[in-house]
């Protein structure tokens, strides 16, 4: 449930090691709650509202079963009315260079598991299994230069 995801978030980030000074979130409301989630944990931690990290635009395959599109999806077909693997990670690839200023802060994007399998390629790290909810994963970008 969701109670017990944000309950499970809040005991996450309170445990680590070294908590984040800003927030990042797309602007879709499920992302926004769970970064408010988060900053009510850590008290007064910034917090910056990017749209270009929502997850991908799926069209006319919005809101259908998981099971129905998964391996079309994998298969590199695009979603009519939606964007492209291509387009979607050009578009996490950019808001990324637009936050490599902030990247010295310690960030906490909150976002989808999309957005989430994007920046772990983005990182160099291995694909895997996709994220579980409220997962927490630590990517680092020390190397990465605005294209």
């Amino acid at each position: 449930s969701q109670k017990i995801e944000g309950r499970m978030t809040r005991l996450a980030v309170k445990a680590l090691a070294e908590p984040p000074d800003l927030i990042v979130t797309s602007d879709l409301q499920r992302a926004q709650d769970t970064a408010a989630i988060v900053r009510t944990a850590l008290g007064a931690v910034d917090l910056v509202v990017q749209p270009a990290f929502r997850e991908r635009r799926l069209g006319e395959w919005n809101l259908q079963p998981i099971a129905a599109t998964e391996l079309l999806l994998a298969s590199g077909h695009t979603p009519p009315g939606g964007e492209s693997a291509d387009d979607f990670r050009e578009r996490i690839e950019a808001a990324l260079d637009a936050l490599l200023p902030l990247l010295p802060r310690r960030v906490l994007l909150v976002g989808s598991k999309g957005v989430g399998r994007v920046l772990r390629d983005c990182a160099g790290l291995p694909a895997r299994q996709p994220l579980d909810n409220a997962e927490l994963i630590e990517l680092r970008f020390a190397d990465r230069r605005p294209v």
